[in-house]
């Protein structure tokens, strides 16, 4: 038996911790409020800026309270719950990958009417607009863009200098890109190992810009069909595995296994990598010296990934004008500078431009805007997470070289024959592509 002073010496110490860590109200409790909660997934950074977003919101709206519903981990995987269960939160951060599947469900609310309202301070005309086309289905906007980028080349000022490299040329291509990996590939130690490598092979849908400056497109422009069956196609699988087995220029799979591309590329192992403005906040609380390239231009021309987050209502929220009045902040010039200050992500409002550059405070920031010019939307449709496992699967077996690029075009053109149906029955029957 535990002692009377042992009990209330373990309770007295549960108490201070209670006092010390239950977060306190950030909102004064009135009876007259209206609470909109509002979720969201991310890291501390990405709860710090919502935070702000909030508080700035409820200074100039004190009678509305947003609730906000934080869900670091399997965020996706509970709102899709919430959704079937008709429970979700009033306002929810989705993005656009998984957003027509959510859209099926028929629970998001169309903004249509709300943006034609006398007074909506949101003209769509303002917005980057691959961000409103992610959004938008059959001419109805169910989400409002905030956030999202395009993939770069990051590089590694240090180790190009070191190897007199000159850093990337504005208008460099396929070739030339190739050139700078081999000559920044090095056996330091002459152990016949090497050590330092030119790039890190990503992962399939972060190879889309050199996919597409082949010539080649995973779906048709409705993106009902499957159309990864051409001659560009198969170059720029070929492409994909000679980076790795032809080239040298990238590590394999048994090469630093444990270690990541950023970390990678942080530790001075890879010279560049291709990423996002996510990629930022971590390289800005270090000393590395980083540089920022646009994508190189291919045979099909220059192309790069553009992802958009947006903000959703759903349609069961009980308090809908309350709701889109905090939509209207986040996309308004005082929140979109909000997002801006935190420099992860480009703010989808185009005028929010100065302050992210300002934030950002490393050089060629501007190139994230540049890069708008020739930023494409990924192959998304409701087969998104389908195809996304498939496409991973059959990218990591030509990367680890267990299948050719014939090979993986064919497996991957039988596997979408299941997945988008009978359309591409032929591609599947045709005798060429058959895998082997």
């Amino acid at each position: 038996m535990l002692s009377s002073k042992l009990i209330f010496a373990v309770l007295l110490c549960a108490s201070i911790v209670l006092a010390v860590f239950v977060p306190k109200p950030t909102h004064p409790t009135k009876s007259d409020a209206v609470i909109i909660t509002h979720s969201f997934w991310g890291n501390y950074q990405e709860w710090l800026m919502w935070r702000d977003i909030k508080t700035a919101f409820e200074q100039e709206n004190p009678n509305i309270w947003i609730k906000q519903a934080f869900i670091p981990g399997q965020y996706d995987d509970k709102i899709r719950l919430m959704l079937s269960a008709d429970s979700a939160p009033d306002l929810m951060q989705i993005q656009d990958e998984p957003f027509p599947v959510y859209r099926g469900y028929g629970k998001f609310e169309n903004l249509d009417p709300y943006i034609k309202t006398p007074g909506c301070s949101i003209n769509l005309s303002d917005y980057f607009e691959t961000g409103i086309e992610l959004f938008t289905e059959k001419g109805k906007l169910y989400g409002m863009p905030v956030y999202g980028g395009e993939n770069v080349i990051y590089y590694n000022r240090d180790l190009f200098d070191k190897e007199g490299v000159p850093y990337p040329d504005p208008n460099w291509t396929f070739a030339d890109f190739i050139k700078v990996c081999q000559r920044l590939t090095r056996d330091l130690d002459g152990d016949g190992r090497i050590d330092q490598f030119g790039f890190y092979l990503p992962y399939w849908n972060y190879w889309l810009p050199w996919t597409w400056g082949m010539g080649a497109d995973l779906l048709n422009k409705d993106r009902a069909k499957w159309t990864f069956n051409t001659p560009e196609a198969l170059a720029s699988l070929q492409l994909f595995h000679d980076m790795r087995f032809k080239y040298n220029v990238v590590p394999r799979t048994t090469e630093f296994s444990d270690m990541g591309d950023i970390i990678m590329f942080m530790t001075g192992r890879v010279a560049m990598v291709t990423s996002g403005p996510w990629l930022m906040p971590a390289l800005k609380q270090s000393t590395f010296n980083y540089g920022v390239a646009h994508i190189p231009i291919g045979p099909a021309g220059r192309h790069t990934r553009v992802t958009w987050d947006g903000i959703v209502m759903f349609s069961l929220c009980k308090h809908k004008p309350e709701a889109w009045r905090f939509i209207q902040f986040v996309a308004s010039q005082k929140g979109q500078e909000i997002v801006a200050s935190y420099a992860r992500s480009v703010p989808i409002l185009k005028t929010a431009r100065d302050a992210f550059l300002k934030t950002a405070r490393a050089a060629g920031m501007e190139l994230f805007y540049e890069a708008m010019d020739y930023a494409q939307i990924q192959p998304i449709s409701v087969h998104w997470f389908e195809m996304s496992v498939s496409l991973g699967e059959e990218y990591q077996k030509l990367g680890d070289d267990k299948q050719t690029p014939e090979q993986t075009m064919a497996r991957l053109n039988q596997a979408m024959t299941k997945i988008f149906g009978s359309e591409n029955e032929k591609i599947a029957s045709n005798k060429n592509l058959v895998a082997r």
